[in-house]
């Protein structure tokens, strides 16, 4: 069982969602959390098993296989996360409230 942090930035604005990094991490049995910082750079946590971690950070390196600019990678502490979640902004949640 291994933990890292993943920090995820596109090439373009293609569109990308936190979804879809959690459905992935879902398929791999990937347990943490992501975070959009801005429309081009997501903050991912994920721990898991070895050979299921490696699929999915393969997954994160040839995201949308829109091959991203950046793809930087921090072993961390592990937490036992027990789901994989979307953790919203600040400014999202407000701009949710004024609708």
């Amino acid at each position: 069982m291994r933990c890292v942090h993943i920090h995820l930035a596109l090439k373009n604005k293609a569109i990308a969602s936190r979804f879809q990094v959690m459905q992935q991490a879902y398929k791999y049995g990937i347990r943490g959390s992501v975070q959009r910082k801005n429309t081009e750079t997501f903050f991912i946590i994920a721990e898991g098993e070895c050979s299921a971690l490696e699929k999915f950070i393969h997954w994160c390196e040839t995201f949308q296989l829109n091959y991203p600019d950046c793809v930087s990678m921090e072993e961390k502490e592990i937490r036992h996360y027990k789901t994989f979640d979307i953790i919203r902004d600040r400014d999202e949640e407000t701009e949710r409230k004024a609708e």
